[in-house]
């Protein structure tokens, strides 16, 4: 199991939301290089960062943060948030950024995604954050209509692998995976799929390993101490 630390950027601070909810924020780090280097001083060789300014506004306050830590560490970095033309796709991996997470431009607008995917189609992870097996867009403020089975059927037939899939609903709450969802995706796609949200404790972690879910991003239960670290670095 690989665990992937998720360090989520909100006007340049550390912090972490409930249920997705922009007002109901915890900072846990004034600068979110901190969290990174206390990462790394761990043995942990990939992170998770989600800038929340971008996803929310599209304003992108924080990629000079970004870029520090990039600079600053041998971090494999996966990033998302707010990506939603070719221009600022082509940025943010420009900028040394291993994988960009697309979301909402996944859905919203096919002909722009179609061209990214053309020319960086290994450096991208599509994003699906979901309520209800619904897939959410716009920073999760959004409902698309739009049942993530058949998202991930169109993504796969494009040649797609790498996905992260997040139940807004379980995120921050650190009650534990909607395993259920997990389980029924892999029974039905042969992709790499990244969990995300609600993990609480390591009993939650070996929940997921079980049905053969080999990443997860884990954000709260890090900055809460719910979890000794040291048992989950290779």
């Amino acid at each position: 199991m690989n665990i992937i630390p998720a360090i989520d950027i909100k006007n340049q601070k550390c912090v972490r939301l409930y249920k997705g909810k922009a007002d109901s924020e915890t900072i846990y780090y004034e600068n979110p290089l901190d969290a990174a280097k206390k990462f790394e001083e761990y043995g942990f060789t990939n992170i998770h960062i989600v800038d929340l300014d971008a996803a929310f506004t599209g304003d992108f306050i924080n990629l000079n943060v970004i870029k520090e830590i990039k600079e600053s560490t041998n971090f494999k970095i996966e990033y998302g948030g707010g990506i939603r033309d070719y221009e600022k796709a082509k940025e943010i991996i420009d900028l040394g950024i291993d994988k960009i997470i697309i979301g909402t431009m996944a859905i919203k607008n096919r002909e722009i995604f179609n061209r990214i995917v053309k020319d960086y189609k290994e450096n991208i992870i599509v994003g699906l954050d979901v309520m209800n097996e619904s897939v959410l867009i716009k920073g999760w403020e959004e409902n698309s209509q739009m049942n993530i089975f058949e998202k991930l059927s169109e993504f796969t037939d494009m040649g797609l692998k790498n996905f992260i899939v997040t139940d807004v609903s379980k995120d921050g709450t650190l009650k534990g995976s909607n395993v259920l969802l997990y389980k029924k995706i892999m029974g039905k796609f042969d992709i790499n799929l990244i969990a995300s949200g609600g993990v609480g404790s390591k009993e939650d972690i070996l929940k997921l390993k079980e049905i053969g879910i080999e990443n997860v991003i884990v954000g709260k239960a890090i900055y809460e101490n719910k979890l000794n670290l040291l048992e989950w670095v290779k």
